[in-house]
């Protein structure tokens, strides 16, 4: 993970993987050492009060120290980023519950938002205990009520890893893998395939295979482990479909058989070499290095630094280490061993008022202040006056449209004459201000959208026109999603509210996935939908990512192609607006123009973006006359929450 994390291996999260099924071995194991050890009464010998204590003296106090001294530090030093993401993700990573939360946030763990959250790796820990808490019943019931505990222990185990990948092969859908990767119904499979290699059923038969391998057994441990280590550097990344297809199993049990054998055959070559001193200390400290690494490696930023590359790594891992140590020296190995009243009725105590601690002190931290870049109005870029308006749009002329790293789209349908594949597409002819004109319209888009409408608001209201922004949230789409809102179900009803003569529709991020069959005839659908109100299509901002803005490209060309032929339909190529590739200040003026996440947009962009599709618009149709960005680019519109939405999203750079 500290390779992964800094950037230099990319399958370097499957380590989560080898965690899982080893602590489903170990733990497991122990359960069964305790059901076996049973007293003369007959009754299972497995004290859970006891196990639950043994694991919460080991995982909790580091963990709340932890939670505590970095909630401290982002309150005193720390970014609006920062303090942002501990009062909203602390609590939950204080009872375990991380996964759940970032699941239920749509967390996008790969692609954070704004500065990631400095909890965002203990989605892992939290499934850890609640398998700690859940697993232990299980295993007290089998010994309980089976009168073959160890053959139902394995029938168990092996059940439900089939139904844990059952359900994580029904729920992907080949998107954003968040839910399915850190899920505990569908991560379980890597915790049961440990519990199942713990069986005597199953450590009988690998003590067999282990004593007719004889000295050959080290070649199974590297063979295993080759492969193991294998994926961790062939992996294409956390989105690779194949991970969630049947790969995330396959590499875990290939992790537990790597753990059974391991632990049958502590007298090999090989194993020995792994009890080497170095990887011994790495593994006393690996609990520390995970809890403090992602924090460590969260506060270290090129930015912050002034280094990359990898002597920031060795900066990384080096402060990661040190932290890890102290934190073994000064918490761990004492509570664990040395201190006596973390146990009983007396540490009963003490832990419950360490948790009610550390949730008072994530609740009386302040939230951080709004802190939003202002930037100059004046340089927002003007648009043209009415004489070079005129002179720019006579005589009438066709410009194509070119999409930038995307081949032409040929739509089927479209109508006859339009370009071709081979050729460059055309957008309808642009003439000088036409009869009819715009005099209300609505805004529709995605959450992009969302964040551009308080400077189009402004802009357009400056220029004569009522414009709504209604149909502009979060999640809107096309085409296609299940779970998702359509335009179509928002924008005629929009429309008709508004009296509205223009629908401007800024494509989505969310129909990434939508061919580009289904794209063209859900424009050609929404244009029927919005009746004789016209229908303007504006490109989206660049994105970071080069699989999704091959995608926006795509879907820009396939709306250009329709645009071409149908004439209830407008195409703007919104791209001389934005920095491409895309970038938090394009001009250098400490004011950002983009968020954090180089997705969406802040005042600045926004200010662009706007005064840019006014002139566009005013060029083409009556009842538009833009003013001076100047005169509506400075209003209070800046502030809206929704430039600080993650905190400190906009904050100057």
């Amino acid at each position: 993970m500290l390779l992964f994390h800094g950037g230099y291996l990319e399958g370097g999260f499957l380590g989560v993987d080898l965690f899982f099924a080893l602590s489903g071995f170990l733990i497991t194991s122990l359960l069964i050492r305790d059901a076996e050890g049973s007293g003369a009464d007959g009754r299972p010998g497995i004290d859970l009060l006891a196990f639950w204590g043994r694991r919460f003296r080991r995982l909790l106090p580091a963990v709340l120290v932890m939670i505590s001294l970095v909630a401290l530090w982002s309150w005193m030093f720390g970014s609006a980023a920062d303090l942002d993401g501990v009062k909203r993700d602390g609590p939950w990573a204080v009872v375990y519950l991380a996964n759940w939360h970032f699941i239920s946030e749509s967390g996008g763990y790969w692609a954070s938002f704004a500065q990631p959250s400095m909890f965002d790796h203990l989605w892992s820990l939290a499934i850890e205990e609640q398998f700690y808490v859940l697993w232990p019943l299980v295993v007290l019931a089998i010994w309980t009520l089976a009168r073959r505990p160890q053959r139902t222990l394995l029938v168990l185990s092996v059940t439900g890893a089939v139904v844990s990948v059952a359900v994580m092969l029904a729920i992907y859908d080949g998107g954003d893998p968040t839910r399915v990767y850190m899920g505990t119904d569908t991560r379980a499979s890597s915790l049961l395939v440990g519990a199942l290699v713990a069986t005597a059923v199953a450590r009988r038969f690998v003590s067999r295979l282990v004593a007719a391998l004889g000295r050959r057994v080290d070649l199974v441990v590297i063979v295993v482990g080759g492969l193991v280590l294998w994926s961790w550097a062939s992996i294409d990344g956390a989105s690779a479909e194949a991970l969630y297809r049947g790969g995330l199993f396959a590499h875990s049990l290939a992790c537990a058989i790597l753990v059974v054998v391991v632990a049958t055959a502590p007298d090999g070559v090989s194993v020995r070499a792994l009890g080497w001193a170095p990887l011994a200390w790495i593994g006393t400290l690996s609990y520390g290095l995970y809890l403090w690494h992602w924090p460590v490696y969260v506060v270290l930023t090129p930015e912050r630094t002034g280094i990359d590359g990898l002597t920031l790594l060795a900066l990384r891992i080096g402060v990661s280490a040190a932290i890890a140590y102290a934190s073994f020296r000064l918490v761990e190995d004492p509570l664990r061993h040395r201190v006596p009243w973390v146990r009983g009725r007396q540490g009963a105590i003490v832990l419950v008022a360490s948790l009610v601690g550390v949730l008072t002190l994530l609740w009386v931290l302040p939230r951080p202040e709004a802190e939003i870049a202002a930037f100059d109005p004046t340089q927002v870029a003007a648009p043209r006056d009415e004489a070079a308006a005129s002179a720019d749009t006579a005589p009438p002329v066709t410009a194509p449209v070119e999409v930038p790293g995307t081949a032409p789209v040929e739509v089927p349908g479209t109508a006859p004459g339009t370009a071709p594949d081979t050729a460059p597409v055309e957008a309808p002819a642009t003439t000088a201000p036409a009869a009819d004109g715009i005099s209300s319209a609505l805004w529709a888009g995605d959450s992009v959208a969302f964040d551009v409408w308080p400077a189009l608001d402004a802009a357009l209201s400056a220029a004569g026109v009522r414009v709504d922004g209604g149909a502009a949230f979060p999640g809107l789409r096309l085409a296609g999603g299940d779970d998702t809102v359509r335009f179509e179900s928002i924008v005629p009803d929009r429309l008709e509210a508004n009296d509205a003569d223009t629908v401007l529709m800024q494509i989505s991020t969310w129909d990434a996935d939508v061919s580009d069959d289904e794209y063209a005839a859900a424009l050609r659908d929404l244009a029927g939908a919005v009746g004789e109100a016209r229908l303007i299509v504006v490109s989206s901002p660049p994105v970071a990512d080069d699989e999704l803005q091959a995608d926006l490209e795509r879907l820009a060309a396939t709306a250009a192609s329709v645009a071409a032929g149908d004439e209830r339909i407008s195409f703007l190529d919104a791209g001389e607006v934005w920095a491409d590739p895309p970038v938090l200040d394009a001009d250098g003026d400490g004011a950002p123009e983009r968020k954090r996440d180089l997705v969406h947009v802040c005042p600045a962009g926004a200010a662009d973006f706007a005064a840019w599709l006014t002139a566009e618009l005013a060029d083409t149709y009556r009842g538009i006359d833009p003013v001076d960005p100047a005169v509506w680019a400075g209003g209070d519109w800046v502030t809206d929450p929704r430039f600080d939405d993650p905190a400190g999203a906009c904050a100057p750079v």
